[in-house]
């Protein structure tokens, strides 16, 4: 399991490169990039590690959930690691957004959550 932690990591440091960017015309449009938008991103991050069997991203709770299969000591590490990760690259998601990872078998309660 710690080897997925430490696999998991990198993967979304080379992901989330192309988060908080945003095309030419939606600039046009907007200099302020879109939380929601933002958070999506860093929901397919998670999809593109193939580490995680679902993705949700709770718009009105300012939630992105994760559910990954590991334990709470894991989940803690990566939650923090990967809000750390995010935060640098996406400022739309400071403040209100957190970050919930659910394990496969926690149902409807979070084994980790962390603030952005």
């Amino acid at each position: 399991m710690k080897f997925r932690t430490i696999f998991l990591l990198p993967i979304l440091v080379i992901v989330l490169a192309s988060c908080g960017k945003r095309p030419a015309e939606s600039a046009e449009i907007s200099n302020q990039p879109s939380p929601v938008e933002d958070a999506f991103k860093v929901c397919q991050a998670f999809t593109n590690t193939g580490l995680t069997t679902e993705c949700d991203v709770g718009g009105f709770e300012s939630t992105i959930d994760v559910r990954m299969d590991m334990n709470s000591e894991e989940a803690r590490k990566t939650c923090i690691g990967a809000v750390e990760l995010v935060s640098k690259k996406i400022q739309s998601l400071s403040g209100r957004w957190k970050l919930r990872i659910f394990s496969p078998y926690s149902g409807e309660h979070p084994i980790a959550t962390c603030p952005f």
